[in-house]
């Protein structure tokens, strides 16, 4: 699936996302890419669903690659609550990879590019 630069998903209730790993669902900008911040990315409002355990309504995140998202400084996936169940996720190219905002804290997963370990931060929201 591909974006423009002012596209996102935003989601307020469930998301599912259900590749295999030897074929992954891709999220990138549209055309040749080649920079980070193409596109907005995924996020999460307060209303969304997390995961809330096998058998129970929630957002899953299965073998997803996001590459290029994070338009403006923003996250390639953003949390405001609850989180989804992520196995197999990969970012690629993304100014920050995943941003969980809560009321006292805020938590980033750096992204490299190309991809390499990825950094963890706590900061006191502004």
């Amino acid at each position: 699936m591909q974006f423009q630069s002012t596209g996102q998903i935003a989601v307020d209730n469930v998301l599912i996302v259900d590749g295999i790993k030897l074929l992954p669902v891709v999220f990138t900008a549209v055309g040749n890419a080649t920079t980070r911040g193409q596109w907005r990315g995924i996020v999460f409002s307060a209303q969304a669903k997390g995961f809330r355990g096998v058998g129970v309504e929630g957002s899953s995140i299965k073998h997803l690659v996001i590459r290029y998202a994070g338009a403006g400084n923003t996250a390639a996936m953003t949390f405001a609550k609850e989180q989804p169940l992520l196995d197999g996720l990969i970012i690629e190219a993304g100014f920050i990879g995943l941003l969980y905002q809560a009321t006292a804290v805020t938590i980033q997963v750096g992204c490299a590019s190309p991809p390499s370990s990825a950094l963890l931060s706590d900061q006191q929201p502004t």
